[in-house]
């Protein structure tokens, strides 16, 4: 009888082990702290003693996976696998040639990194395995509710154990004790040392830290909600409100306010799949009210997110503190509530950070301010300082004040060190990463983690997993039954996707408490599905998904991303300098005079209205300006992606035109030197604005004929180019073959009236010259309009170095002029001569469409630069537009090819591999050329920020009415400028002195010659540099 109880037992427990197993994890993951068990070198992430029950639970399922009494479900098994491929990839990539270049890379730590992934993700299968029937998932919800109920207790009395240490002193005395806390947030703490928590100290219950504890909170509880409104009105169901009501409460003693927006966001998502959305406002309201009640510390750290302030900076605008000002200081501010914007680096002590605000009114100045920030040795030195890393009480000097919007350190250290340094580590291999373990433990941005250590293909494999897992969900739902096994479905569904908005500011997927937990609660949940399901077709939902517009436009921003990413951290050059200079200088009081008077300065009163705002939110850094360039390119490119797709009627060839333009090389000019905006804002006004004119032909619509108006202003404001827009309309109705009556007609007359007006006002504003150091020439218009369009289309077709064939022949055709024109009529003739004995044939191919989008192409591409061919030069940045012609004629040329290849193969499914071969082929080419480009104009920013630096560092002590003479100033590197011009204003950025004058000189021989006189003369406050070679510049002594 014994014999046969023991063998039922063990039949019982060999049928039901890996439901235990999984019960166990759920309560050990969360309720047991994080004590280490083994050290592993060089990294503070230990092994501990849920990794040796994972690891035993495992091999378990292994052995029964074998005897088939477990399962894998291939319906999202193969994206876990696409996953672990693409991590192994990175990982091998990363071991042999990025990690090494690491200094803290440690092979050990990096294969460590990747197994505790699969780690995570084998608990989906273990978990999954284990659903037989509705009662498993009962018993899970069981086992999960009682472990949320025992982590919240432990984090009530972690919260209030001071409380009763108060109110039962003499029982506390004999029995004290104060709910530990075992965090990971530092190698000594990770060392499981325990921590009793101050009373206004951020709760964290049996968790590493307060931000797993809310991100597993962020996870649970809409599944409570979930499975609350599922059940009918019981015991049961009052005691899940409490809980829930529990959680929140818990949630809220974190003070984690990203988890806590993140929970509101997953809760009403929980809310809006079960038809609940009525109460997603009562819960909100419910929410603010227990935060209100029980957290003011969260309620603070709401409101210090962002706070004004005004900050004191020196005479160089460099930021020393924040200012405790005077009475008259104060008084003078009431009256004018923001002061004129004058500081050069916003590099601020870490711990700070801000936004900078429009100023206005006068400057104000003061010799002496308190200061309320410690700084460092090395800064206090930067500065002239004393009394570096210690509080500064008082210091004199020159200072100005400042007011800004702060921001806290929780996104300073994100904004400063964290994101950065994962952006790096994504730029090193942009398709796998830089490898695991190569960035820092905390990114707190898992979307950039997951980019810095496993690349673009990492990124979309892993989010890849939770589409496939929606997809099924959805598939599934209107078969399920049981009302329970929805509510739990659409619960974790909601908490999933509070995971994700989570993950903006926290690495929530690599915290071991929270990922484990995850991957459990999915492998219930997909095994919940296959109750009702088992059978999906993805393949024509994924493919859907994967070719809709939206993953389309997606694809096209990581490419634009990958290519001209690096742009981001490109440092100024050129006008630059000019441009923020004037920026500087201006309040916002000033920007409306700009519309009728330039000072000299370009007329462009719409950019210089953008980079006032731009100065004021970036000031002298860089990252920002690039980051806005890089997106009026993406906007370009979207518009692109439409036309093209309304021409072609196909999402390749638009996917492809877009992608052609937004990666074609000669872009770099545009977007490494910002200060082409001029060029990117008119050309975006532009093609926003013929996109409107076209809706406007079709609809008739009033509303798009004056948006279209409106847009064309906006551009003639941005950049002199915006006069071709009517123009380029003419050239859009000739190709639409629109009905043409006396209204047609007559819609032209308000853009056209609009050319004179627009010269007019511009020849008043006092404006410079059109062309700037280009310049028009009468005799040499024909063969310079002519020799510069061909010139445009073969930098285009052969990128950068054309431009040296392009010099050549203007110099070898310059000496022959009459040789060209002799060559012109003549080709002009021969051409006359085909079209008219083949006109019938030429007749029946303009009314062939890809022949008509061919010729309208290149029709475009030439009025796009009617301001520009007669110049004696081209540039990069006049070819901005001109390239969308370029890029239709390429994708209307690869369409012929890709037929024409398909019907020598007599096969028309050929036709997209020729496409996608011929694309790849040019994105490779593309690749090289940019990348030459890059190395260009990152050399300049670096000679450029290194001028700046040595003048700032060596030369700080610059007296008025000084003079700089400055030999072998550098103009260009390769294609990039350096200071073709600008030099004197980025000077100016240093000393801010505007009586300091620069003297450019030929050579370091005349150089010298002057640093002689200087000496004889025994003159003062005069310098001598130049620029070696390499572009250093160094004082001549």
């Amino acid at each position: 009888m014994v014999l046969k109880r023991m063998l039922r037992f063990l039949k019982y427990l060999n049928k039901n082990i890996l439901k235990f197993g999984i019960c166990f994890l759920i309560g050990l993951i969360a309720l047991y702290p994080k004590l280490p068990s083994i050290n592993i070198a060089h990294t503070w992430v230990y092994i501990r003693l849920e990794d040796f029950f994972i690891l035993g639970l495992t091999i378990i399922w292994f052995i029964q996976l074998i005897f088939r009494r477990a399962k894998i479900n291939t319906s999202i098994s193969w994206s876990i696998f696409i996953y672990w491929g693409v991590g192994l990839i990175s990982l091998v990539f990363s071991l042999i040639y990025i990690g090494p270049s690491f200094e803290n890379f440690f092979p050990r730590v990096a294969i460590l990194s990747y197994v505790r992934r699969i780690e995570y993700m084998i608990l989906f299968f273990i978990a999954f395995s284990t659903i037989k029937s509705v009662k498993d998932l009962k018993d899970y919800l069981i086992v999960l509710s009682a472990t949320i109920l025992g982590f919240s207790l432990y984090g009530v009395g972690q919260h209030f154990y001071l409380s009763a240490w108060g109110a039962f002193p003499k029982f506390f005395e004999k029995f004290s004790f104060c709910f530990p806390s075992f965090q990971t947030g530092n190698e000594e703490f990770a060392k499981g040392i325990p921590l009793c928590l101050p009373s206004n100290a951020r709760v964290t219950s049996t968790f590493a830290g307060h931000y797993d504890l809310s991100a597993y909170l962020v996870l649970v509880i809409p599944i409570l909600i979930g499975v609350f409104f599922s059940l009918k009105k019981s015991i049961t169901k009052k005691l899940l409100f409490i809980l829930s009501i529990l959680s929140i409460t818990i949630l809220i003693f974190t003070s984690s306010r990203n988890a806590f927006v993140a929970y509101l966001g997953g809760l009403s998502f929980a809310l809006s799949f079960i038809n609940k959305k009525k109460y997603i406002f009562p819960f909100i309201l419910l929410s603010v009210f227990l935060m209100l009640l029980f957290s003011g510390s969260m309620a603070s750290r709401f409101m210090q997110t962002l706070r004004f302030a005004s900050v004191v900076t020196n005479n160089q605008g460099q930021i020393v503190g924040q200012a405790d000002l005077s009475d008259e200081l104060k008084s003078r501010l009431a009256k004018d509530k923001s002061i004129l914007e004058n500081i050069p680096s916003q590099r601020l002590p870490e711990g700070t950070g801000f936004i900078g605000l429009p100023q206005s009114g006068m400057q104000i100045s003061t010799n002496s301010a308190l200061i309320s920030k410690g700084l460092s040795i090395e800064e206090a030195r930067r500065l002239k300082l004393e009394n570096g890393g210690v509080e500064i009480t008082s210091v004199s000097g020159t200072f100005l004040i400042k007011q800004v919007l702060v921001y806290d350190i929780s996104l300073t250290t994100r904004f400063q060190a964290e994101w950065p340094n994962a952006w790096k580590a994504f730029l090193k291999n942009p398709l796998f990463g830089s490898g695991f373990s190569t960035i820092t433990l905390a990114s707190d941005n898992d979307y950039l983690r997951m980019l810095g250590e496993t690349g673009t293909f990492g990124f979309f494999s892993f989010i890849f997993i939770f589409i496939v897992f929606g997809l099924i969900l959805k598939s599934a739902l209107p078969k399920i039954e049981s009302k329970l096994a929805k509510g739990y479905l659409l619960g974790i569904a909601g908490g999933v996707l509070g995971l994700f908005l989570n993950a903006t500011l926290i690495d929530v997927f690599e915290a071991s408490k929270v990922a484990e937990t995850l991957w459990i609660l999915l492998g219930i949940a997909l095994g919940t599905i296959l109750l009702y399901k088992n059978k999906f077709n993805l393949r024509d939902s994924l493919g859907k998904i994967f070719t809709s517009h939206v993953f389309i436009l997606i694809y096209l921003f990581v490419i634009t991303l990958v290519f001209f990413g690096p742009s981001i951290g490109t440092f100024f050059v050129g006008d630059d300098f000019s441009w923020l200079r004037w920026a500087a200088n201006t309040t916002i009081q000033d920007l409306p005079r700009y519309f009728i008077n330039s000072d000299g300065f370009f007329y462009r009163p719409v950019t210089k209205t953008i980079v006032f705002f731009l100065w004021s939110l970036f000031s002298f850094q860089p990252y920002g300006y690039h980051l806005f360039a890089l997106l009026i390119h993406l906007l370009t490119g979207l518009v692109v992606y439409i036309i093209s797709f309304k021409l072609f009627k196909n999402k390749l060839i638009a996917f492809i035109t877009s992608f052609i333009f937004l990666v074609l090389p000669i872009q770099g000019e545009t977007l490494y030197w910002f200060a082409t905006i001029s060029t990117l804002l008119c050309v975006l006004f532009i093609v926003y604005g013929l996109m409107l004119i076209v809706k406007f032909r079709k609809t008739k619509s009033f509303i798009f004929y004056v948006l279209s108006l409106l847009f064309y202003l906006l551009a003639l404001g941005s950049y002199e180019m915006g006069i071709v827009f009517p123009f380029l309309i003419i050239t859009i109705d000739l190709f639409l073959k629109n009905k043409k009556d006396k209204e047609f007609y007559l819609s032209y007359f308000p853009f056209v009236l609009l050319i004179p007006v627009y010269y007019f006002v511009r020849q008043l504003s006092n404006t410079a010259p059109i062309g700037g150091d280009y310049s028009y020439s009468l005799v040499h218009l024909p063969q310079n309009v002519i020799g510069n369009f061909a010139g445009y289309w073969g930098v285009y077709i052969f990128g950068e170095r054309f431009f040296a064939v392009y010099d050549y022949s203007r110099l070898v055709l310059r000496q022959n002029v009459g040789i060209v024109i002799i060559f012109l009529l003549f080709f002009i003739t021969v051409a006359a001569i085909v079209v008219y004995l083949n006109k019938e044939r030429f007749k029946k191919l303009l009314h062939e469409k890809l022949s008509r989008i061919f010729i309208y192409s290149i029709i475009f591409s030439f009025t796009s630069l009617l301001t520009f061919l007669g110049l004696g030069n081209i540039a990069e940045r006049y070819g901005y537009l001109s390239s969308i012609g370029f890029v239709f004629a390429l994708s209307v040329l690869i369409i012929w090819i890709s037929n024409f290849g398909a019907k020598k193969l007599r096969n028309k499914k050929y036709q997209a591999l020729i496409i996608v071969i011929l694309v790849f082929l040019l994105g490779i080419f593309y690749w090289r050329e940019q990348q030459m480009e890059r190395k260009e104009w990152a050399r300049s920013g670096r000679i450029t920020n290194r001028t700046l630096a040595y003048l700032r560092i060596y030369n700080e002590d610059v007296k008025k009415n000084s003079t700089f003479y400055i030999a072998n100033i550098p103009t260009k590197q390769g294609q990039a400028w350096i200071f073709p011009v600008g030099l004197e204003d980025g000077i100016w950025f240093v000393y801010r002195d505007s009586t300091l004058k620069i003297v450019k000189l030929k050579d370091i021989e005349e150089a010298r010659r002057i640093k002689e006189e200087l000496t004889a003369a025994k003159v003062l406050d005069n310098y001598v540099f130049y620029f070696d070679k390499d572009g250093m510049i160094a004082e001549i002594k």
